[in-house]
């Protein structure tokens, strides 16, 4: 599950704009790890929502910026959204787990 969405979000690295997507897929992936280990904590949920939300607005702000260069911007946008919802992944699987 965690490779698909990190696909899915390196994909849409490429389609400037495209990044207000990522937040709620990232926030999905750890309802479900929660959901799936019978330890889901709603409060535990938003706060890790919060801080995820916080990281991966200057990430994909950062990327953003970097799409005004050709090619090479769309390249490191793509490899930003993928990499962070890779971490993201691992880090609610280990959690978890």
């Amino acid at each position: 599950m965690i490779f698909v969405f990190t696909v899915i979000a390196a994909i849409l690295g490429f389609i400037p704009g495209a990044s207000f997507i990522l937040i709620p897929m990232e926030m999905y992936i750890v309802y479900k790890f929660a959901n799936e280990s019978g330890r889901f904590n709603l409060f535990e949920f938003c706060a890790f929502g919060a801080a995820l939300w916080a990281v991966s607005a200057i990430l994909i702000g950062f990327a953003q910026i970097l799409h005004f260069i050709p090619l090479i911007g769309q390249v490191a946008n793509s490899i930003v959204a993928g990499s962070v919802m890779y971490f993201v992944g691992h880090a609610a699987e280990k959690h978890y787990a």
